[in-house]
């Protein structure tokens, strides 16, 4: 397509029925992850204060932006010339609840995976704890210079921004990009490591936990990774022209495709842990049952006679049960302190 070609407004329509349509999907989205919360609430014996963990308060802020994110992307498509104010709120609610949420996928996997890095890469994990923690730095500062840039090109339409304020956006915006990329083949260089290594080792696949975190983590940080990909190509293109729209939506919805797979990772662990659960509860049903039979054979003796703590004496002490019972009362009979006489 042509560079210069821009957005027709008949084709506005059709994007802002897709960005509805989209937010209602993230909507119900937002009800499924509640809904697994509640799940795993009443699984563990958990309060409410307890079931709000960093895992689901990271989930829910991320479905809560990506309808944010598809409200304001449909509201900007109501025109392709909209007033000042309105196409710079709408812009930083867009791009604020992108951030966010790439901000929100990156903490999240990290707390996922951190596991499955320290066993794959030990002596690494200073570094890549280093790209978590200036990531939101990096995310802040593309943030604030996209909203600038944003409201000077509908400011002063009629004239052009600098070129050293679009040169230093488009920097920024390639640095967010590329943390992301980075740590999403770190990630899942990483996860692809540990199911190779599984598939060779018996003992470790038997840590369903982690192999379900790897294998969701395969899948969501390839998607990611292509966004972010789909994202870079993007800024290469003059902002409003078909292609450079279409890119963006591409990455859009790649993103979208994102969280409902960490929604359905979360699924999966909560089987995976009932799972597992159910079958420590079993084992140790079988543990106690097979204590009760050992106690219950130990006070039995193997030849059918009596235990030897009964009033009677064994045959293998050489006293008949007659002779026992008469020593039994002789016994009697000095204790109350009479004297047997004959």
């Amino acid at each position: 397509m042509d560079d210069s070609e821009t957005i027709p407004d008949d084709a506005l329509s059709l994007y802002r029925a897709f960005q509805y349509c989209m937010a209602v999907i993230s909507f119900v989205g937002l009800l499924v992850l509640f809904f697994l919360i509640s799940l795993e609430k009443a699984a563990q014996h958990q309060t409410w204060l307890q079931a709000v963990n960093r895992f689901n308060i990271l989930l829910v802020i991320k479905c809560v932006c990506q309808i944010i994110l598809h409200i304001a992307i449909g509201l900007r498509c109501w025109s392709s010339c909209p007033s000042v104010a309105f196409g710079v709120i709408t812009y930083a609610l867009e791009n604020g609840a992108i951030y966010t949420m790439a901000q929100c996928y990156i903490l999240f996997l990290w707390m996922r995976a951190s596991d499955v890095i320290k066993k794959v890469f030990p002596k690494s994990m200073c570094y890549f704890q280093y790209i978590v923690q200036i990531s939101p730095l990096i995310f802040v500062s593309t943030f604030i210079s996209d909203v600038y840039l944003s409201w000077d090109q509908h400011a002063h339409s009629e004239s052009q921004a600098s070129d050293t304020s679009v040169l230093f956006n488009t920097i920024l915006s390639l640095l967010a990009s590329g943390t992301a990329v980075v740590f999403d083949l770190i990630t899942l260089t990483t996860f692809l490591r540990y199911l190779y290594r599984i598939s060779r080792d018996a003992e470790i696949r038997l840590d369903s936990h982690l192999r379900t975190i790897a294998q969701f983590g395969v899948l969501t940080s390839s998607i990611a990774l292509t966004s972010f990909v789909f994202n870079v190509v993007e800024l290469m293109y003059t902002p409003g022209t078909k292609i450079q729209v279409l890119l963006y939506y591409a990455t859009i919805t790649w993103i979208d495709l994102v969280l409902f797979l960490l929604i359905g990772m979360k699924a999966r662990l909560i089987v995976v842990r009932a799972r597992r659960d159910s079958n420590v509860n079993i084992s140790a049903r079988e543990v106690n049952s097979t204590k009760c039979d050992s106690v219950r054979d130990s006070t039995t003796p193997k030849d059918g006679t009596k235990s030897p703590t009964s009033s009677s004496f064994s045959p293998k002490m050489g006293l008949s049960p007659k002779m026992g019972r008469s020593m039994l009362n002789i016994s009697r009979s000095y204790s109350d302190g009479r004297v047997l006489s004959r």
